[in-house]
């Protein structure tokens, strides 16, 4: 199987662009997301579109119960029922979990980048998948949830990429969604990537007062952040830089 790479951090964090990034530096990497915006920042950054997918509910459940069933057409008639199609919705995290069944049905045709969402909603996919298993003795949800596991539990190729600024409420749901992906599934390869990190600039003598203050001082406030946060980024990305590699860390 492909690479599965996860992409999360608190929002407004640039885990969108990060996702288009490393889907740049892999010409057989495609991409989905979760919420729109993957199609915007390509804009914004020049890049060449590539293939953008993106999974609504319905859909999933209407293939989900064609699945289940043996019969398409049944299972598209029981999705017009408004009360069939209550009932699929009070399952729990049942949309997380279909989800991520298809993320894994993708990536075994070729590397898959999935800008995924933000801090909760991200450990809510690794949530589905335990309840799945600890509610269900069989069947297709249950099947899907033990695939699941057995390719999170192996660790291989799979890895979760946690962007944060040089902020403490960033660095924070960073540590928090490391945390809560590991204590799940502690052998799961964790990529950390600091964003948009300042830099002094080499001179600062024809700023005024003001923005010479903060040209010298902000740099030394998330280099603090950064050092205090007392764990190692994989990649750090100063201010205005969108070179991302997955090479040597920085």
């Amino acid at each position: 199987m492909n690479t599965l790479t996860l992409v999360t951090g608190k929002g407004g964090v640039g885990k969108t662009r990060t996702s288009l990034l490393l889907a740049e530096a892999d010409s057989r990497a495609c991409l989905t997301e979760t919420a729109p915006g993957l199609q915007e920042e390509a804009q914004n950054l020049g890049l060449k579109p590539k293939p953008i997918l993106r999974f609504e509910r319905s859909d999933l459940y209407e293939d989900f119960l064609a699945s289940a069933l043996k019969f398409p057409p049944l299972a598209k008639w029981l999705m017009k029922a408004p009360l069939f199609h209550s009932l699929l919705q009070l399952a729990p995290n049942l949309q997380e979990l279909l989800t991520f069944s298809k993320w894994l049905e993708l990536a075994e045709e070729q590397p898959l980048v999935v800008d995924a969402p933000a801090t909760g909603h991200f450990l809510a996919y690794f949530q589905a998948i335990h309840a799945a298993r600890n509610i269900f003795d069989g069947g297709t949800l249950k099947a899907l949830a033990d695939r699941a596991h057995k390719y999170l539990d192996s660790a291989e190729s799979i890895e979760i990429v946690i962007v944060a600024l040089p902020e403490h409420s960033a660095l924070e749901e960073m540590k928090q969604i490391e945390e809560g992906v590991l204590k799940l599934y502690p052998h799961l390869k964790i990529r950390r990537i600091l964003n948009r990190l300042h830099l002094k600039p080499e001179t600062t003598l024809a700023l005024p007062p003001n923005l010479k203050l903060l040209a010298e001082e902000r740099p030394k406030r998330e280099q603090q952040r950064a050092q205090d946060f007392n764990r190692p980024f994989e990649k750090v990305i100063a201010f205005g830089d969108r070179a991302l590699s997955k090479a040597s860390p920085s």
